[in-house]
């Protein structure tokens, strides 16, 4: 899936294009490898992000919170993905004005980014 594609859609205000971009191969998928593949967490992922997009906080949780569940049972607790992850979900508490458990999810990326990644990294000064 070619995330220019999504994000051209976003630009014009086309959500419900980028939804439907990924959730007829999200759903193929779910029918090919399962409900707990890589390839699904990448999908919710990706739904997740429109949804924020779109201002819809509430569904883009939802989808964030699916694809967390994946990729900690894929890649483990200390991922870069699984970082990446609570970077989304602390952005989404962060609009629902839920200033602490955005924290929490911030602080949680930055400590795994911690112990995996070199200190002078990009993504650690990004958390």
């Amino acid at each position: 899936m070619c995330y220019k594609i999504w994000e051209t859609f976003t630009k014009k205000g086309k959500f419900e294009e980028g939804i439907d971009y990924y959730t007829k191969p999200l759903n193929s998928n779910i029918s090919k490898f399962g409900n707990h593949h890589l390839f699904i967490g990448i999908g919710y992922n990706n739904l997740g992000s429109v949804y924020f997009k779109k201002g819809e906080y509430d569904s883009a949780l939802e989808y964030y919170l699916k694809s967390l569940e994946i990729y900690i049972k894929r890649l483990g607790r200390n991922h870069p993905t699984i970082a990446i992850c609570y970077n989304h979900i602390g952005g989404v508490y962060r609009e629902k004005g839920l200033y602490d458990t955005a924290i929490e999810y911030y602080t949680d990326a930055l400590e795994i980014r911690l112990k995996i990644l070199d200190k002078e990294d990009i993504d650690i000064v990004s958390s």
